[in-house]
């Protein structure tokens, strides 16, 4: 942290109606699909796994005045489904800083074969996600991904998703037209994704996009 302790965002949202664009919101406000993926990279408090040669590192990201007081769970997880290597821990994040938290060896990784599993590190506090990072060391062509099996459970006003095999950018709301609190977010094998979810939105559903799965209020 302080070696690069800024960014520069380019570029946010669309000044007329175009139908392509580099932007994350279009011309009408509406959200589109890079929008939260951004937004969670800018939390104040998140997770990271870097590739550091021999080993993956796994980091914790405070940048508020405050430490936070979590759990982490972090280790390797595999495309078509299962967690191999899995290690969970309290955390304490200083205020301000960024600290190792982790290490995981690449030759675990490399054994389990690098298109067929990645390494993962999930924040948590009081039984709610908070942030989860996945880093994968193939090419996202060469990878073994599965077909994924999305359940999802309502209840009160909280959703939650999970899948027994990795689902790659699992989206709620394709046209980002709905005032959703998360969208086109990885789901990690077993790992449950809790979200606000207002009945208001409709009771979501599932819908088969090619090989993708998307989750649509109905």
């Amino acid at each position: 942290m302080f070696s690069s302790a800024s960014a520069i965002f380019w570029m946010y949202n669309d000044s007329w109606p175009v139908t392509n664009g580099w932007t994350i919101v279009d011309y009408y406000r509406h959200k589109k699909p890079p929008y939260h993926p951004v937004r969670r990279a800018f939390q104040p408090v998140t997770a990271v796994v870097a590739d550091e040669g021999d080993s993956l590192a796994v980091y914790g990201v405070n940048d508020t005045p405050n430490d936070w007081t979590g759990e982490l769970r972090y280790g390797v997880f595999l495309l078509a489904g299962s967690l191999p290597i899995v290690r969970q821990i309290s955390v304490t994040l200083p205020a301000n800083a960024s600290v190792a938290l982790g290490t995981i060896d690449r030759v675990q990784v490399e054994s389990l074969g690098l298109a067929k599993a990645g390494a993962f590190a999930v924040l948590s506090q009081n039984g709610m996600q908070v942030a989860q990072h996945r880093l994968f060391l193939a090419r996202f062509k060469d990878l073994a991904f599965a077909m994924p099996e999305v359940s999802l459970s309502l209840e009160g006003e909280r959703l939650t998703l999970t899948s027994d095999t990795f689902a790659w950018g699992v989206c709620l709301d394709v046209d980002g037209e709905l005032p959703l609190a998360d969208n086109c977010f990885d789901l990690l094998p077993g790992i449950p994704y809790k979200l606000p979810w207002n009945i208001t939105l409709g009771r979501p559903a599932i819908m088969r996009i090619g090989s993708r799965d998307a989750v649509s209020p109905v």
